[in-house]
């Protein structure tokens, strides 16, 4: 026996000989208040906005944000037009699905786009985004402002809850998005600059109605 087979008959033997850890269970899918204020407070070290509101409160509250970010468009999927109800007339709202043949192409004239999150994850402060044909990448890439919605009842305390949820259990998705604040780079002299690989401004919108 040469010490190739040698290392892969030990290797081999382990294996039959230590059993498989069980998955841990996970804890409840429902945060707690402390949770929530990790969540934002990750996000805010990390120089994005939050916006904590009701479900009721969040069109008005988009419009407050576009009016302070002075926009004059705001590229939306379809799916949540009703959030733009209370958009100021002084900005356009442009539905990701009508942007023509080379939608992201024309996404890099576009001044901001809002998104819908899938999931939370309170430890880091990361949003997580899943991407579709609905709401592609480029969508919360492109656009140097992006505006984003997380309903509390979508948040994790952690990882492993958020890799235990069903539905990535059966369908992992090919690209899974994690956000914790604006895009920034540092050159030699740890001189920090926003926006050079994506937006320079992340304004979240907690939706803060309490999980059924």
């Amino acid at each position: 026996m040469n010490a190739r087979e040698n290392i892969l008959g030990r290797l081999r033997a382990a294996q039959t000989q230590t059993p498989m850890a069980e998955a841990a269970e996970p804890s409840s899918a429902i945060v707690s208040d402390p949770d929530v204020m990790r969540f934002v407070a990750a996000l805010e070290a990390n120089h994005a906005v939050v916006v904590s509101v009701t479900r009721e409160q969040l069109p008005g509250a988009i419009a407050e944000q576009v009016r302070a970010l002075n926009l004059s468009q705001l590229v939306v999927s379809e799916a949540h037009h009703a959030w733009l109800d209370q958009l100021p007339a002084s900005c356009k709202p442009v539905f990701w699905q009508a942007l023509g043949d080379t939608p992201v192409d024309a996404l890099f004239d576009q001044p901001a786009a809002l998104t819908g999150c899938y999931a939370g994850i309170c430890a880091t402060g990361s949003l997580v985004l899943r991407p579709d044909a609905h709401e592609p990448r480029s969508l919360s890439l492109v656009p140097p402002v992006h505006l984003a919605v997380i309903e509390r009842k979508n948040l994790v305390a952690g990882l492993d809850q958020l890799l235990a949820r069903p539905g990535l259990r059966e369908e992992m998705p090919t690209n899974l998005v994690l956000v914790s604040g604006p895009s920034k780079t540092a050159d030699i002299q740890q001189t920090l600059a926003y926006g050079a690989h994506g937006p320079h401004t992340l304004v979240v919108f907690l939706v803060q109605d309490r999980p059924a």
